[in-house]
């Protein structure tokens, strides 16, 4: 059966989350600034509000203000339908290589452990898919294909004997994606089943019409667990409650158990080894004038009867505002239980459950509370809050969000700071993480084959530790174990340009952890972070690395004798660091860019609002300052008033050219040519090279130049139902639309455009020939041809990368090398291999074959097409040089089956031939004498 949920929000192919980092400015030469959570109460106001706008804008519709409803499911739509090719260029062929970083991690809130064996762990990121180990976290697997989507929110295994092998999956991240920005939040796929202990998976139950738009309850699910008498699968779903999912030879059902449509925002329960539930259901709906068809609060329903009874629902401890909580029943005592519940942004509750007397125990006073930020439960409780009890002892409670704490008698009274203090951040107030755990904690599940032993899923991944019980003081710590081997789900924004040839080292901006470099030729080294918070722009050149923080705090650091940047917060490091950032700047983004000049390092240029900066002597700026006006300045003739610069870059080859583009909500975009940008203010000559057929309000992501000619560029315009792409060969006189097949109509009759959204551009001059790259929000693309608005993009990493939201791709003329920068898999680098091919690949992988005749031929020849399709054909023929000398448009497979062709003007020599119908493209070679 289909259901209509009240609001319908679209997926938001995401660049980043809610956790959002505070500028902490420690007062010692020591430390460079570090940057928090903007859910601790140190984040201001203000940053959070950056970085809301900084994703909306980048993404949204101008013509509705708003990100496009069901804006997924045409993305996916398209992505099916566009040719793929492997990643060929000139005589080259590549192989994309998982680069990593493989010791990093990203968020996790699907974490379970094989009740056979504690060797096998499965776990899912929030973007980065579903993983297995089967040595306790020594090495991990991806275990989705390509072709899926990688969200994984909440797992469980079939606990029943005989039934192990069994696991289910559920998708949807109600909280964290999207920063709750409108229209947003990141809609799930439905329930996945595995029957081979996890090897693989297939969906059992979702919206196959529209799985990428809330109009299903499956949509968002928090919560899994099977029923350990029937085999049921028993779901919490977001706007509504709890649900059984039914399995009749073969055949999936919903039937209600608690909760009912548009009712309540949060749901949790839990089903001990009984199929006793215990459950809870927020007070915050999302059909605020109806009265829900249960009231909020706590329930519980025994194995053997049919419906729920409220526990101690005139609690006056129990509070009557409510939004998230998470409940657990003790596994050594089925009449115990501990329910959590966060009230607001600044406040929550805790109650120990007695279920002999329904009664509900307030423990709220007890909770941690240490007179530090981070030493108390509260902020940011909707995103992230774990619960977890001991198998063998009722009272010993593991809880957290931001922070990890445990409690050996249930909170009955407030424990030691030290001792109850286990994970996140530091217990010394800094903005450091605990040793080997990350801040923001989602999921905490214990052993169970060993009751001393946890596992905790986080925003930095997966910890550890071996014995929970163990004791810790302000000098010892809980020795969490790092689980991040080859768990390949970071998240980036950035990755740093490719500045030397068969340079293996890789450094990118990441969220939530920071700018990790490491080194990756056949295997990858360990990573180390070289900024904080959530990792923006960066830069590896001779003398120093440049790495940012969001909000644009930007650091310059030296390195080690490995030529690796060396880390300012290690404390084993001798780093040379300095904030580099103009401090009198103000507007930044929150992924704000900044750019050094290749042909001459000292030289930086920094994006701050309507103004743009420029230092020419970086280098000379004193290590160990925190802040800096040292040669900067802002030339007035490079100003955008009432506009904020969004991308910049500088060229090559000639040197020193800058282009830099800027963008008004309610305005055109600007796009700006500075020839002479390292001079003096007074010589500095600016030319308005904007793009006329630019949609108003269009925000302008990325340039790209080519590095062998500054005449051509390729400018990137990053949101929905907007032209996306443009192409310049006469440094801006002139700009084609190159978005080709990357357009939704071309697969749909509706009348509007739904674009996917495009990142970055790259173009790569690579043994003779030219080939254009592109990340998107549905992979990476390429093509050697431009053709205007017939441009056919092939993707080229359909075997790797899949659909994945690629935020960024690098191309280096100096080894052929393509490096992207993924949001929720990694690094991936493309690595030119020894070939014989020519051209590129021709082999027929759209069924638009078509046979050339005579061929070789003396000029006249003709094409005989084998396709059933009676759509228009576009024929276009290139020469050597990818140049169109032919291009003809026929209306049916007879008229171009009775066509001559006639070269004899031309020269001798190799052409191709390709011809586009419905959307696919075939090409091949005739040689011509």
């Amino acid at each position: 059966m289909r259901y209509r949920v009240l609001f319908s929000i679209a997926i938001l192919t995401i660049i980043t989350s809610l956790v959002i980092k505070h500028h902490y400015l420690p007062h010692k030469p020591s430390n460079p600034p570090k940057i928090r959570s903007s859910h601790s109460p140190k984040a201001a106001a203000q940053t959070i509000k950056s970085r809301e706008t900084y994703v909306f804008n980048m993404l949204r519709d101008p013509a509705l203000n708003q990100i496009p409803d069901g804006i997924r499911t045409k993305e996916l739509a398209l992505y099916a339908s566009l040719p793929k090719s492997t990643l060929k260029s000139g005589n080259q062929t590549y192989e994309w290589h998982e680069a990593g970083p493989n010791d990093v991690g990203g968020r996790t809130r699907a974490l379970g452990i094989d009740g056979r064996n504690s060797n096998i762990i499965i776990a899912g990121g929030v973007s980065g898919g579903i993983w297995k180990s089967t040595d306790q976290g020594q090495t991990w697997q991806l275990k989705n294909s390509p072709e899926e989507t990688y969200s994984v929110t909440t797992l469980c295994q079939d606990t029943r004997v005989g039934m192990q092998d069994i696991w289910y999956y559920a998708s949807g991240e109600f909280n964290g994606n999207s920063a709750n920005i409108s229209n947003t939040a990141y809609s799930g796929f439905g329930i996945y089943k595995s029957t081979d202990n996890g090897e693989s998976w297939k969906i059992i139950y979702g919206d196959s019409n529209n799985p990428f738009q809330w109009d299903h309850i499956s949509d968002y699910i928090s919560k899994i667990k099977v029923d350990p008498n029937s085999g049921d699968v028993i779901l919490a779903a977001h706007s509504y409650g709890l649900i059984r999912l039914s399995e009749s030879e073969g055949t999936y059902s919903l039937n209600s158990l608690l909760g009912d449509f548009n009712n309540h925002t949060y749901s949790d329960f839990d089903i001990d080894a009984q199929g006793n539930i215990l459950a809870v259901l927020s007070q915050a709906n999302f059909n605020d004038d109806a009265t829900p068809t249960n009231a909020p609060g706590v329930y519980y329903k025994k194995y053997n009867e049919s419906n729920f009874s409220p526990i101690d629902p005139n609690a006056s401890s129990f509070p009557t505002t409510h939004e998230r909580s998470i409940i657990r029943i003790a596994p050594s005592n089925p009449n115990v239980g501990y329910v959590f519940t966060n009230i607001d942004e600044d406040n929550v509750s805790f109650h120990k459950v007695d279920l002999t007397n329904s009664k509900l125990i307030d423990r709220t006073a007890n909770l941690p509370d240490y007179n530090d930020n981070n030493g108390r439960l509260g902020p940011q409780a909707n995103y992230n809050m774990t619960l977890s009890i001991k198998p063998d002892d009722e009272n010993f409670i593991i809880i957290g969000n931001t922070c990890l704490f445990r409690s050996d008698d249930g909170f009955a009274t407030k424990p030691d700071k030290y001792y109850a203090w286990i994970g996140g951040y530091e217990t010394d107030g800094s903005s450091s993480q605990y040793h080997n755990h990350h801040p923001d904690c989602h999921v905490t599940i214990f052993d169970p084959n060993n009751n001393d032993a946890v596992w905790s899923g986080h925003d930095g991944g997966l910890s550890y530790v071996a014995d929970i019980t163990q004791n810790t003081t302000s000098s010892t710590f809980m020795p969490w174990i790092d689980k991040n081997n080859g768990y390949n789900v970071t998240q980036f924004y950035t990755i740093a340009d490719i500045s030397k040839a068969n340079d293996n080292r890789y450094i990118g901006g990441t969220q939530d952890n920071g700018t990790p470099v490491f080194t990756y030729n056949s295997s990858t080294s360990s990573s180390v972070d070289i900024s904080s918070g959530d990792g923006g722009f960066c830069y590896l050149g001779t003398n120093y690395a440049y790495v940012s923080s969001q909000n644009g705090v930007v650091i310059r650091t030296g390195y080690n004798e490995q030529n690796r940047p060396l880390s300012p917060y290690l404390s084993s490091e001798n780093s040379n660091w300095s904030v580099v950032s103009p401090s009198d700047a103000s507007g930044q983004l929150f992924i704000n860019p900044f750019i050094i000049n290749p042909n001459n390092q000292e030289v930086m240029y920094y994006a701050a609002g309507e103004k743009l900066w420029i230092n020419t002597a970086i280098e000379d700026i004193p290590d160990f300052e925190n802040s800096t006006m040292l040669g900067w300045a802002a030339p007035t003739v490079l100003e955008t008033p009432n506009y904020t610069i969004t991308a910049m870059a500088v060229s090559s080859t000639p040197a020193n050219i800058l282009y830099y583009a800027a963008y008004s909500q309610s305005s055109d975009p600007l796009l700006y040519k500075v020839e002479n940008s390292t001079s003096s203010e007074a010589s500095m000559v600016r030319q308005d090279i904007s793009i006329t057929e630019a949609t108003s309000g269009s925000y302008p992501n990325y340039i790209a130049i080519n590095p062998s000619d500054a005449n051509e560029i390729i400018v990137i315009f990053s949101n929905y139902n907007v032209p996306s792409i443009f192409h310049s060969i006469d440094g801006g006189g002139h700009f084609t639309q190159i978005d080709g097949n990357l357009n939704y109509s071309a697969i749909s009759s509706e009348p509007t455009t739904s674009d996917v959204s495009v990142r970055s551009a790259a173009i790569l001059n690579w043994n003779s020939e030219k080939t254009y790259f592109i990340s998107t929000s549905i992979g990476v693309y390429k093509t050697s041809i431009l053709n205007g608005i017939s441009t056919v993009w092939e993707n080229v990493s359909a075997n790797s990368l899949g659909n994945v939201v690629c935020n960024m791709i690098k191309t280096s003329d100096l080894d052929g090398k393509v490096v992207v920068a993924t949001h929720g898999r990694g690094i991936f680098v493309g690595k030119p291999t020894t070939s014989t091919e020519v051209y590129p690949d021709t082999t027929d992988k759209n069924n638009t074959s078509f046979t050339i005749y005579p061929n070789p031929s003396d000029g006249l020849f003709n094409i005989q097409t084998n396709n059933n399709s009676n759509s228009p054909i576009l024929i276009s023929i290139f020469n050597s040089n990818g140049e169109i000398v032919f291009n003809k448009k026929v209306h049916s497979k007879e008229e171009l089956n009775t066509y001559v062709f006639d070269l004899t003007g031309s020269s001798t020599g190799v052409y191709l031939v390709q011809i586009q119908q419905d959307h696919q493209v075939n090409t091949q070679k005739i040689s011509i004498h």
